[in-house]
Parts: C-alpha cells; sequence; structure tokens
C-alpha cells in the first residue's frame, strides 16, 4: 500500500512527520513525503530530510500575505499538489490540521478519488479562518484521528458517521517529545539564543488573527504589555497567513531577531528552561502541558481548544496581559496532564489504517 503525506509547514510535520515514520518502520507501506508551503518559503524543508525521507516539492507561488494572496495559492496549491498525487498514485493520502495547504491538498485527493486520513479534525478555532479549512478538510475525509474525545464526537455529529471510522488517538507531536530528551543545558541554550540565564524569559510566538479586519490588532495589545516587562525574549516567526507581515513588523518592535524555525530539540530546550511562553500559537495549547511551562495565551486565535491547566487565557488587552505575565510567571514550571494524548498515537494509527485497508504482512516499504 502506498501512503503520501503531505506537509506544508514545520507545525504540522512535528506530527505528521512521526506518523510517515511509523508508517515506514511498519515494514508494509510505500512512503511518500510532498512538501510545499511554508516549508518551502521559510527554509524549513530539511526538517523532511533530517527525519529519513526524500521530497516531493510542490510550490505555491504566493507572492505576499493579502488575503487574495492566499487565496491564489490554495488554487495554485491543489492544481501543483492534484498533479503531484496524481503520478505518485497513492492509496491513502494523509493531512494533518487546519492550514490552507492542507486545503489545497484535500481538495486536490478529493477530487482524485484518493482516500484521504486526516489528523487533527473537530478542533475549533474560533480566532482563524483555518477553523472554516479545518472543517472542510474534516469533510472531505475519510476516516479522522481527532486528538481528543471532544473534537471526535463534533466530527461524529458534523459528518452523521459511526466510530468505526472516527479514531481519537491524540496528537503525534506528542510522539516527537517523547522520543527527544532535551539535552541541552540552560547556560548552553541561552548563549545559543542570545539571553542572559540569569533574567527571567519569555518565549514569544503570535501569529495573525485572520477572522479579524485586522489581523494584527491583538499582537499591538500584546507588544505593549511585553514593553513593560523586565525580561528576555525569544521570537518564534509568524505564520505566512494574511497579516503575517505586520505582525512581523511590530515583533520586530521587540528589538530582537525572530527564529523562524527552532529545531524540535531547541524548542523543547526553550519549553524546558524559559519561564513563560506567550501569543497565540497552537504550540502553547498542544506541546507545552508536557513541559509544564507557564503560558499566556492572547486573545481568541485558539478560542474552542481544550487549554491544558498550565495555560492562562487572556483577552488581548495591553493592561490584563501585563497582568497576566507575572502570575504565571510566579508559579513557575508545573506538573500537568497534557490532555492531547500519551506520545504513543502514531504507532496506533498505523494499526488502525492497515486494519482498515486490509493490509496483510509481509509487504515492504520502498520509499
Amino acid at each position: 500500500m502506498k501512503v503520501a503525506f503531505v506537509t506544508g509547514s514545520r507545525a504540522d510535520w512535528n506530527g505528521l512527520g512521526m506518523v510517515a515514520k511509523a508508517f515506514k518502520a511498519d515494514g508494509r507501506f510505500d512512503v511518500a513525503v510532498v512538501v510545499t508551503g511554508q516549508h518551502l518559503e521559510a527554509g524549513t524543508s530539511d526538517l523532511i530530510w533530517n527525519d529519513g525521507f526524500a521530497r516531493h516539492d510542490v510550490r505555491l507561488g504566493r507572492k505576499g500575505d493579502a488575503p487574495l494572496d492566499i487565496a491564489k495559492a490554495v488554487g495554485t496549491g491543489v492544481a501543483g499538489l492534484a498533479g503531484r498525487l496524481a503520478t505518485l498514485n497513492p492509496d491513502l493520502v494523509v493531512l494533518a490540521g487546519d492550514r490552507y495547504e492542507t486545503l489545497s491538498a484535500a481538495t486536490a485527493a478529493a477530487v482524485l478519488g484518493i482516500p484521504i486520513a486526516h489528523i487533527g479534525g473537530g478542533d475549533v478555532t474560533e480566532g482563524s479562518m483555518d477553523d472554516k479549512f479545518l472543517n472542510a478538510v474534516t469533510m472531505m475525509a475519510d476516516i479522522h484521528f481527532p486528538t481528543n474525545d471532544y473534537s471526535g464526537d463534533r466530527i461524529i455529529t458534523m459528518r452523521g458517521l459511526g466510530r468505526t471510522l472516527v479514531y481519537a488517538e491524540g496528537s503525534p507531536a506528542l510522539d516527537r517529545i517523547r522520543e527527544t530528551p532535551v539535552t541541552v543545558s540552560k547556560s548552553e541554550f541561552c548563549r545559543l539564543v542570545e539571553i542572559d540565564p540569569s533574567r527571567k524569559n519569555i518565549l514569544v510566538a503570535f501569529h495573525p488573527v485572520t477572522t479579524d479586519a485586522d489581523p494584527a490588532a491583538q499582537c499591538r495589545e500584546m507588544i505593549e504589555a511585553l514593553r513593560a516587562v523586565d525580561a528576555g525574549i525569544v521570537v518564534l516567526g509568524t505564520n505566512a497567513d494574511a497579516g503575517g507581515e505586520a505582525v512581523a513588523r511590530l515583533l520586530s518592535g521587540l528589538g530582537v531577531k525572530p527564529f523562524q524555525n527552532l529545531s524540535a530539540p531547541m524548542f523543547y530546550a526553550a519549553l524546558t528552561h524559559m519561564d513563560l511562553m506567550i501569543g497565540n500559537s497552537s504550540a502553547g495549547i498542544y506541546e507545552t502541558a508536557s513541559f509544564g511551562i507557564p503560558v499566556v495565551n492572547v486573545g481568541n486565535r485558539q478560542t474552542g481548544r481544550i487549554t491544558p491547566d498550565n495555560v492562562f487565557n487572556c483577552p488581548a488587552d495591553a493592561a490584563q496581559i501585563a497582568a497576566a505575565i507575572p502570575f504565571q510567571m510566579a508559579g513557575g514550571h508545573r506538573p500537568c496532564r497534557n490532555p492531547y494524548g500519551d506520545g504513543h498515537s502514531s504507532p496506533r494509527i498505523v494499526k488502525i489504517i492497515a486494519e482498515h485497508f486490509g493490509v496483510m504482512h509481509g509487504a515492504t516499504d520502498r520509499g
């Protein structure tokens, strides 16, 4: 059985890559990885090489970050990904998440009649256009792997499906955490990212709020609050969404060079050694509980997701954010159950797909 994975960014590959590796390790599958979107724009496509896969690149030709640019990229993605998938001719396409690149891939696969397995459906993100993209992909998918039971119930309601096609096996991004021990010491980490280990240090990850008329408005409130805080700052690059360039300009006002991509070991070191994460990234919801780092989740971009106990949801108001930062840091890192899984999702997903498609033992992975 040939299985194709389509990945658009580091964020989806963290989990999707673990599932791809589990398929390859199983030995019964021919695995192909199609790389598109922000991977090719931001230079993160080496992550696929590092995980042991050849790449099939499809560029979206995005010219800017206006809504029209994103819409054109979706259309280009459908055409380019359809061509690539037609050439690869897989028996199954595996997708993760809610990005517009994922929407393009799902549309292409659905029109070609290729079954789709979708990871991470059923979530709600009220402050992002990705919420609509996620629901559209859910409607096109054939077998579903939500990260939690609540999201699984939403899929069943949306699709009118029985539970035989909906399997809440957790987030495979936690599999990568489990398999990636933090070996970088605090002093070495701080040296590498150029912060003072004797100070309080804050990790900033903010993306455009694409449902707002001004996608950068909530970021301005966060920036105002951060300027009043005596702490070192590490800024992660923003998503390639409508309004992304405006958000990036605002973040540059913090006076530190953003890291467009931290490798998994470095990102997990940040969550281990830094004192707070702030912003509106899904990583603050999905992954931070595994490290217990306190989080201030700003605004409504992630509204609707299950919130772990280490996360404080704060309105996009500078005064309230400024009060939330020391409140969260005062508690320090804390033991916390991650509601998104146990770090063993990937082999369960492979087993379910093998059983669903009747894959017999003895097949050999060719790629």
